[in-house]
């Protein structure tokens, strides 16, 4: 009779010990598939730094020396360098086209650097236009972008 009590006990000591086992082995399957979809996430953002340290951001803005005197100035923000910068469809009549075709299109426009080309603003001039940069990234990537001048 002490060895059936004995053998009963241990009996439910294995189907407890293999019931926390059981349980256990699922928790570790979800933790692993944590730590894995995590180290993709981190591999993602790390791609994306790295995008982001090639990726050169233009744009330009109108701004005034004074008295009839307006620039355009083409800049780069971004934190790579910008390549072949041009300004692919100018309708403004801001920039005089003879300043236009001596600076652009620019070999490379380094970050935080910047160009100034002349401006003709008159009377007549639309309070409001649009100019299309066109630049290429260390990458080889092509990049346009619409930027509205107003004065």
């Amino acid at each position: 009779m002490l060895t059936v009590i004995v053998s009963a006990a241990a009996l439910l000591v294995s189907i407890a010990a293999f019931v926390h086992s059981v349980r256990s082995s699922k928790v570790q399957t979800e933790l692993t598939l944590r730590e894995i979809e995590l180290v993709r996430i981190q591999i993602a953002n790390e791609h994306e730094k790295k995008k982001s340290v090639v990726s050169a951001d233009v744009s330009a803005r109108l701004y005034s020396l004074g008295s009839h005197k307006w620039r355009v100035r083409t800049y780069n923000r971004g934190p790579g360098n910008a390549l072949n910068v041009s300004i692919a469809s100018d309708n403004t009549g801001y920039i005089i086209d003879s300043e236009k075709n001596d600076k652009l299109p620019l070999r490379s426009l380094e970050s935080g650097h910047s160009v100034d080309l002349l401006a003709a603003i008159h009377l007549q001039s639309k309070r409001k236009a649009e100019i299309t940069l066109v630049w290429m990234d260390t990458s080889g990537k092509e990049h346009t972008k619409e930027v509205a001048l107003t004065f």
